[in-house]
């Protein structure tokens, strides 16, 4: 099974929504001016981050293509062609709004976003029904 990713209206719109939450919240609080516009400012910066990594996929090492080679083995494309062999860990999360893939690496963990606008509906109920079938 391969899958390619596109950009997710409903991850933005998601990310949107909790950092416009985070923000309304510091700026809610008792805390000092120069906090609020520290805190507002490192949220700003995690929400560019988060949308042109997770949502828009613009960055290099964003994974644009996933492909399940054999029983928890992956293959992540990112972006810049580099193909990274991973092994699919078992705190995965599958659900009918989203599916977050964590991924154990040689070094390190990496995590992929996956919503049913991202991918199609049929791809993604396949996928799901893939990793139940894999997780049982």
């Amino acid at each position: 099974m391969q899958i390619s990713l596109s950009p997710s209206f409903r991850l933005m719109s998601f990310f949107t929504a909790w950092h416009l939450g985070v923000v309304l919240s510091i700026w809610s609080s008792l805390a000092p001016g120069w906090l609020k516009i520290l805190s507002t400012s490192i949220c700003v910066c995690g929400f560019a981050y988060v949308m042109r990594h997770h949502v828009r996929l613009r960055t290099n090492r964003a994974v644009v293509k996933i492909a399940l080679k054999h029983d928890q083995k992956w293959d992540l494309v990112q972006r810049n062609g580099v193909v990274e062999n991973v092994i699919l860990h078992g705190d995965t999360v599958i659900s009918p709004f989203g599916i977050i893939l964590n991924f154990k690496k040689t070094k390190g963990r990496v995590s992929v976003l996956i919503c049913p606008d991202s991918v199609g509906k049929e791809t993604f109920r396949r996928l799901c029904v893939q990793l139940r079938t894999n997780h049982s």
